[in-house]
């Protein structure tokens, strides 16, 4: 972290810092992507964008074979 620091100034790592706790990491390879990216300096949305999937591909359904395939019929 030191050898960032002299690269990158204390600011700049201290913002690389905050983020990737944000993002539970503490990982020094994640701190040196966020700093070579810019990601230090951009604003932390509290909110993650999360994108909304259509039923089909929500909950156990998705995941459930018709039952006379477990029995080893034809439906």
């Amino acid at each position: 972290m030191v050898g960032l620091e002299a690269r990158v100034g204390a600011s700049r790592l201290e913002a690389a810092c905050t983020r990737a706790l944000h993002f539970n990491t503490t990982a020094y390879r994640m701190i040196k992507s966020i700093l070579r990216q810019g990601l230090d300096s951009k604003r932390i949305d509290e909110q993650p964008h999360v994108i909304e999937f259509p039923s089909a591909y929500r909950g156990a359904g998705r995941f459930l074979r018709h039952p006379l395939h477990q029995q080893g019929g034809k439906p």
